[in-house]
């Protein structure tokens, strides 16, 4: 359900396109590409258990809201062979939530996590860093969130896509962030990294990915996450010698050159 539409497909017909791959090819695995799978809690119990009644031998992943499941969906899900489950956090601040309008309910996405966690089907936290208001603070907040709740994997987006038609998109054309070229690009949409560099994000994502608070110095953040940021850092350098070599050469502009 990426975009405003959404076409439901009746249960027999998802579960015979299994059976047909899982007999015919011998694919164990399935990867339901759904961003919010277990938003019909009626037709994702059914769906398990017709999975289960066929007896098919398979496993399977899912995407879905933490507010969109409850204990009775994941002994469906675990029944009928349910690995791993991923939600989508974004974050752990309550104010870049607000910005992001996402309604999302931080107690109740760690009481999720959790209860997932106790029917021993693995969890992915799908984070974001680098929104719109984006700083240690909040990255930190996620990282405690993250430790408190502890699931299985974290995934993180390193910068926030903009997506033409979106309010964040019509902030950025304004800001001259974006301009009508735009359209003449290959892409769909464009990461957002006006407030915080390439290196930033990069220390972010590090920091995320290894829960691990960051510094309020940003030269222990440096080293600490060195080897997520090398390109970067040549790069963070390069501009400090260019400014310093400008800086000299206005100084030393009315100096004779010598020649060696």
């Amino acid at each position: 359900m990426m975009w405003k539409k959404w076409k439901h497909r009746s249960v027999d017909k998802v579960v015979d396109e299994i059976e047909f791959l899982n007999k015919e090819y011998g694919v164990r695995y399935f990867q339901f590409n759904d961003d919010c799978f277990s938003v019909d809690k009626q037709a994702t119990i059914q769906l398990c258990e017709e999975i289960a009644k066929r007896n098919l031998k398979i496993l399977f992943c899912i995407v879905t809201r933490t507010d969109c499941i409850d204990e009775a969906i994941l002994k469906a899900l675990k029944d009928a062979g349910c690995y791993m489950i991923s939600f989508g956090i974004e974050t752990a601040s309550p104010r870049l939530l607000k910005i992001m309008h996402k309604p999302i309910n931080i107690e109740i996405s760690a009481k999720a996590i959790k209860l997932v966690n106790s029917f021993g089907i693995k969890t992915v936290a799908l984070v974001i860093a680098g929104c719109v208001g984006e700083d240690y603070a909040t990255i930190n907040e996620t990282i405690d969130f993250l430790n408190c709740t502890n699931p299985s994997f974290v995934d993180v987006a390193n910068g926030l896509r903009i997506f033409p038609g979106t309010e964040l998109f019509n902030i950025a054309k304004q800001k001259g962030f974006i301009d009508e070229s735009f359209w003449l690009t290959d892409y769909n949409w464009k990461v957002y990294i006006k407030e915080n560099s390439r290196l930033r994000l990069n220390i972010f994502t590090a920091a995320i990915q290894n829960r691990q608070k960051l510094s309020k110095i940003f030269l222990i953040n440096l080293i600490r996450y060195h080897r997520f940021t090398t390109k970067e850092i040549g790069v963070f350098f390069k501009g400090i010698l260019k400014k310093v070599g400008i800086e000299i050469s206005r100084k030393n502009k009315n100096k004779p050159k010598v020649a060696y």
